[in-house]
């Protein structure tokens, strides 16, 4: 049975990302994008989504891949 996904969101130089990994290890994020600044998680997607509008306000959910974003076979998206 596959692990539930986990959601971190990873601050880089320029922008914000949010990532969907099985992994809990903010090490192999650290690995995976250079410019790292710093990541937060892990967390459900429900908690995610809570970060994202306590920074930056209800805006934060109008992204339209967001929604998606769970179900989707993408691990990456720009928030």
């Amino acid at each position: 049975m596959k692990s539930p996904a986990i959601y971190h969101i990873v601050l880089l130089e320029n922008t914000t990302l949010l990532v969907k990994r099985e992994t809990e290890d903010w090490r192999d994020l650290n690995a995976e994008f250079g410019d790292l600044k710093a990541s937060l998680g892990p967390w459900t997607f429900e908690d995610a989504c809570e970060w994202m509008v306590e920074e930056w306000g209800s805006r934060a959910l109008s992204n339209p891949w967001l929604s998606a974003f769970p179900s989707s076979t993408a691990t990456i998206i720009s928030v």
